[in-house]
């Protein structure tokens, strides 16, 4: 899900007067360094990290966020052929 790199806006109330709105929680890429151990395979998700290597920024429900500098991104990319089986 591109919001697990992105991050994602929550909907918070204030106990007191019940007003609602919406606060931003970062995601993975909103540090300084973002592991990812295999390559996304979502189209989405891909873009979202590629604009978090490239840009330097995150969007998230239209909002421009930076990140801070310095910013490193390590992904890994496991080949077929080295996969894990799958226990059923």
């Amino acid at each position: 899900m591109p919001s697990d790199i992105t991050g994602t806006e929550i909907l918070e109330e204030d106990a007191a007067t019940g007003h609602r709105r919406f606060v931003f929680a970062p995601g993975r890429c909103s540090r300084k360094f973002c592991w990812r151990t295999n390559q996304p395979d979502a189209a989405k998700t891909q873009a979202a990290l590629l604009e978090a290597m490239q840009e330097k920024t995150v969007t998230v429900a239209g909002k421009l966020y930076r990140l801070e500098e310095p910013f490193m991104v390590l992904a890994t990319q496991n080949p077929i052929e080295q996969e894990e089986p799958t226990v059923a």
